[in-house]
């Protein structure tokens, strides 16, 4: 029997916050594509299939990428592809979706692929499709102002940089915030954004908006994690954007560590263990 995926299922494959609208398509598993009409059934319906796309060549060209979208966009019309490139795979295309999702999808155009791509390298198991979304993460962080970072800097210029997607109120994340001091004396500075796990307008919300908005950012944010109350302020913050980026580039939960190369450690980790991930000599 012929197992399909549903619509919601490949939405989901896609990015879980994001639903798209997948009118009409499914996709066979075990190498088949159930969404595309057969040569037989087009012949008895008048239906014609859509004509494939053309074949890859070693630099990606206008007309490919137009046919690409062309195709994408009449069967999943809900997806908003932000980037369309060759993949290390012969007659395979990369898309990056607007919320930095990788798919795949055939030259053919009648295969398309949910998930990572691995690539055996030198006795070694490559994983391509998170080499580039640390690529993009690590894009996605350098476009954020500095001043829109609650920033704790060491002594002297540092010798990394850790960029940290916080919430006050989560338990782990203030036990990361007890490890700052010794991760100052390291020579590693810790960049903090914004992630309200419950979400943009809830009481960790506007506690963080709080900090961001103080008049001393990094006394605010010792408070904050102490489990004090920080005087609420408006002004002018990046805490929601922040919280959309952290959604765009795969943060989930809190604390989410993401390295200068766009390496993304979930969860906590003491600074002992977070120095050697970075590859540096304990002081």
């Amino acid at each position: 029997m012929m197992s399909t995926l549903s619509p919601l299922s490949i939405s989901s494959l896609i990015n879980s916050r994001y639903v798209l609208r997948l009118a009409c398509l499914s996709f066979a598993v075990g190498g088949l594509n159930a969404g595309l009409v057969s040569a037989a059934e087009e012949q008895k319906s008048g239906h014609s299939q859509a004509p494939a796309l053309p074949e890859q060549s070693g630099e990606m060209q206008a007309d490919e990428e137009a046919a690409i979208r062309s195709r994408l966009m009449s069967a999943v019309p809900g997806l908003e592809v932000a980037r369309i490139s060759i993949s290390p795979i012969p007659n395979v295309y990369e898309i990056e979706t607007a919320n930095q999702q990788l798919l795949y999808v055939s030259a053919s155009g009648d295969y398309f692929i949910a998930g990572d791509i691995f690539k055996l390298e030198e006795g070694r198991i490559v994983n391509l499709a998170e080499e580039r979304r640390e690529s993009a993460r690590a894009e996605a962080i350098a476009s954020v102002p500095q001043t829109d970072k609650v920033v704790f800097k060491p002594e002297g210029e540092p010798r990394a940089v850790v960029n940290v997607f916080t919430d006050v109120d989560c338990g782990y994340c203030r036990k990361l915030h007890q490890e700052v001091p010794a991760l100052l004396k390291q020579g590693i500075q810790v960049n903090y954004l914004a992630f309200p796990r419950a979400g943009v307008g809830s009481s960790s919300y506007d506690k963080l908006v709080a900090v961001w908005c103080a008049d001393d950012r990094l006394e605010a944010m010792n408070q904050a994690k102490a489990g004090k109350s920080v005087p609420l302020k408006q002004c002018t913050n990046g805490v929601a954007s922040q919280y959309d980026l952290g959604g765009k580039i795969g943060i989930s939960g809190t604390p989410a560590i993401v390295l200068d190369d766009g390496r993304l450690i979930p969860g906590y980790l003491p600074a002992d263990m977070l120095t050697q991930n970075l590859g540096l000599s304990k002081l």
